[in-house]
């Protein structure tokens, strides 16, 4: 007890240092913990299921490991499931439209909901609350629900045997509801229809060329899944799958604890995370971790020459290296325990302030017993990086330099710590200026098609049945200048297929081949193109007055690219057997997100049939006054789609949302990168107080002996300088290879320019100076006399 009260009345003396400290080092372990929480909420997805270790969604690679597709044909479950006894169960999954539900006076547009076999409750550990989810989905009319969705609508009633209107025609009948899914389930959804429902009402392409599902299967506990990847294969290749035809391409287990931080497959049932920033991160609370250590040390090591006299007097008194060595050791982990409890008081107040800057809200239990583990091992981490050098430092005092109070470290330990914890800000630096300018790149970089005032809604209900009646109103409309008609808005795909081919040389390609090529196939109007601003390579756009367009084709470039074809107008092409020829070929246009490369696309036109345009996107572009024109369209709506209600979207503010989540991590690295930077300043802070301090008769002499205060200035400041410039010549290089391996991970990417390392070197440097500056021109301007009798 009376160690710990001389250790208080100590820090309390050096007050300045102390707070110094505990900031820098609370900050550093905030930031750590923070990142931590996220690290751990990110890797815990869909461990709460029971047959975690044994799940698999079935992907398609080919020899060299890349992604083929992540898409599975419909057939490919029921028969996998039939024929491979190591699979206990399989489950096709799909995204549902977005449907109009409606009970009594309730009405909703859910859009987050899939299809899905029965076997999806056998699977995953969703838990049900009343019913029976498996009976449910073995029905074509049952829905199974979540417990928020069950609320929505019936209130305090039982849903269960309830009948729920779909976009005011179909019902559907409450067999089963479900607790709300765990935040940490990479499938996500408020409603299951059942597969037998989309196999009736043909959603999509069901054949085996046409891979729209995600397929997961259930192995039986200790199976090979390379074993059952090659049974995948053989069963998928034999039934006429036709891009397995080749040998070249096979099936491919990914295990369900992989599914949601792979960036490079869309996860399309819910969010998809990103390993990538994991390491990221992780490197970043490791380089805070660090840096904040350092600044410890220094400050700690800095006040070397005034603790030189207390040291001296314990060792003449009769104190032992060992009592010394200890006595450093308990003082430093006081402060530094006094940190991590701070720090663990701080994270309560800003963890909802941050979950709300990401966008996520962590897991319920995410303190669990690996998080507590990790936190341990940083503390004594930090003890030892914090204390040990010190107390080496300190008891190696010798009793005889007790008159020798500013004796300076010969050691360039004390220099190179300063300079690391320069290169760490300045690479962190550099890291959030690329990582900004390539955000920047996205959020700027033209796409190739208009999409500002465009507004479009879902045709839904009947409006489809009064389509040309529709668009004459909205025509009729001075602010609204032009109309379209599309199956899906352009960042999104309805169908993918192989059923294609085209002639070449008298002969058609892609049939029986075993390379088959695989496009994107949209249905549009003739006037989609010309709306949307789409600039043609070659040939022209679809026209109303041509009816043999009704059977013709429009490309892109990457599609003629795969083709082979050097003059791709006038040649013949088929889709699904539909023959036709391709009458125009437009640039490669960027309609998905920026992380992916353009995908092949075929065109073709509605047939004008009521059935085809149901569920499809109309666009109308508004040229004024926006509030009023919304209001017009939704009148006409009401009117001739009574009982739907009118929804619509603006395509600018939907391809912004494509990329929030990239924002929202650029603005997590600027917030951690300042944080960083304070940390350091407060580091030269303390380095340059110590400085001055020690220089103070110095500057004395050297004011009475005529020098300026620019040359004192000069004096103080050039060891700081110094420091930055070497951190900058180290971190250069080292950033600029870590940021060139993260820019290869983008389709489409910024440049590493050089003034990007010039403007962080500036930044560090100004920084530097800013933070040093204040001290040493208040030491500059002193009195000379003061200055002098200091002691």
């Amino acid at each position: 007890m009376q160690n710990l009260k001389i250790i208080i009345r100590r820090l309390l003396r050096q007050r300045l240092y102390t707070i110094l400290n505990l900031l820098g080092l609370t900050i550093g372990l905030v930031s750590v913990f923070i990142i931590l929480i996220w690290i751990f909420n990110e890797t815990g997805y869909d461990k709460f299921n029971t047959n975690y270790a044994d799940i698999y969604q079935i992907n398609f690679k080919n020899q060299e490991g890349e992604m083929s597709m992540a898409g599975t044909p419909n057939p490919l479950a029921p028969v996998i499931e039939d024929k491979i006894s190591n699979i206990k169960l399989a489950t096709r999954l799909r995204n549902s439209p977005e449907f109009a539900f409606k009970y009594k006076e309730n009405m909703y547009f859910e859009g987050k909901g899939i299809t899905a076999d029965p076997q999806l409750f056998q699977m995953f550990s969703f838990q049900t609350l009343y019913g029976d989810a498996v009976k449910a989905l073995d029905q074509i009319n049952g829905i199974v629900i979540t417990e928020s969705f069950a609320r929505r609508y019936f209130g305090d009633e039982d849903p269960l045997e309830k009948e729920i209107q779909v976009e005011g025609k179909k019902f559907v009948t409450v067999k089963a509801v479900i607790k709300d899914l765990p935040a940490q389930s990479h499938i996500q959804f408020d409603f299951v229809l059942s597969q037998k429902l989309v196999e009736q009402e043909r959603f999509c392409g069901l054949g085996w060329g046409d891979p729209n599902f995600r397929t997961y299967i259930l192995l039986t506990q200790g199976s090979d899944p390379a074993i059952a990847e090659q049974e995948i294969t053989s069963v998928a290749k034999s039934n006429g799958m036709p891009q397995l035809q080749s040998g070249e391409i096979s099936a491919k287990l990914r295990p369900l604890g992989s599914i949601y931080l792979d960036y490079t497959v869309n996860n399309r049932l819910g969010e998809t995370g990103d390993y990538r920033y994991l390491y990221i991160f992780g490197s970043v609370a490791l380089l805070i971790l660090v840096l904040a250590c350092i600044n410890f040390v220094n400050l700690t090591v800095s006040l070397y020459a005034k603790r030189q006299k207390d040291t001296s007097v314990a060792k003449i008194c009769g104190a032992s290296r060992k009592t010394v060595f200890l006595s450093h050791i308990f003082e430093n982990a006081v402060l530094i325990i006094v940190s991590f409890i701070l720090a663990l008081a701080v994270l309560k107040f800003i963890r909802q302030p941050f979950q709300a800057m990401i966008g996520k809200t962590f897991g319920e239990h995410i303190f669990n017993a690996e998080l507590e583990g990790t936190i341990a091992i940083i503390l004594l981490f930090t003890l030892i990086l914090c204390t040990v050098y010190p107390a080496v430092l300190f008891s190696g005092v010798k009793a005889v330099e007790l008159m020798n109070r500013y004796n300076k470290q010969k050691s360039g330990i004390l220099k190179s710590m300063v300079v690391f914890q320069n290169v760490i800000a300045v690479l962190l630096i550099i890291a959030a200026i690329v990582v900004n300018k390539q955000m920047q790149y996205i959020n700027h970089k033209k796409l190739g098609f208009e999409t500002d005032q465009i507004a479009y809604t879902y045709l839904r209900g009947k409006i489809n049945e009064k389509i040309p009646v529709f668009k004459q109103l909205l025509a009729e409309n001075p602010n609204i200048s032009e109309i379209s008609l599309k199956d899906c808005p352009p960042f999104e795909q309805v169908n993918g297929t192989v059923g294609i081919s085209w002639k070449q040389n008298g002969e058609w390609q892609n049939q029986n081949t075993p390379h088959p090529v695989g496009m994107e196939t949209t249905q549009i109007d003739d006037n989609y193109m010309e709306m949307m601003d789409i600039k043609f390579a070659a040939g022209r756009n679809f026209s109303e007055e041509i009816s043999s367009d009704k059977q013709n084709y429009i490309v892109n470039e990457e599609a003629v690219r795969l083709m082979g074809l050097e003059n791709p107008i006038g040649a013949e092409f088929s889709l699904y057997g539909n023959a036709g020829i391709i009458v125009g070929v437009i640039k490669d246009t960027y309609f998905k997100s920026l992380h992916q490369k353009v995908n092949p696309q075929v065109f073709h036109l509605f047939n004008n049939d009521a059935s085809e345009y149901y569920f499809s996107a109309l666009f109308f572009k508004i040229s004024s006054n926006i509030p009023t024109t919304i209001e017009y369209v939704k009148n006409i709506w009401i009117e001739n789609n009574p009982g739907i209600p009118f929804e619509y979207h603006f395509l600018n503010q939907d391809y912004e949302v494509l990329y929030k989540k990239d924002n929202q991590i650029a603005g997590i690295l600027n917030f951690f990168t300042m944080l960083a930077v304070f940390i350091a300043c407060l580091g030269l802070f303390g380095q340059a107080a110590i400085s001055i301090e020690n220089k103070i008769k110095e500057i004395g002499i050297r004011k009475i002996n005529g020098a300026k205060i620019s040359e004192i200035l000069t004096m103080l400041n050039k060891d700081f300088v110094k420091w930055v410039i070497i951190a900058f010549v180290i971190a250069t290089p080292v950033a600029y290879y870590a940021m060139n391996k993260w820019l290869e991970n983008f389709a489409y990417k910024t440049t590493l320019s050089w003034w990007i390392f010039a403007l962080a070197g500036i930044l560090a440097l100004g920084i530097a100076l800013l933070t040093v500056s204040w001290q040493s021109w208040k030491a500059a301007t002193r009195n000379p006399v003061e200055a002098l009798r200091y002691e």
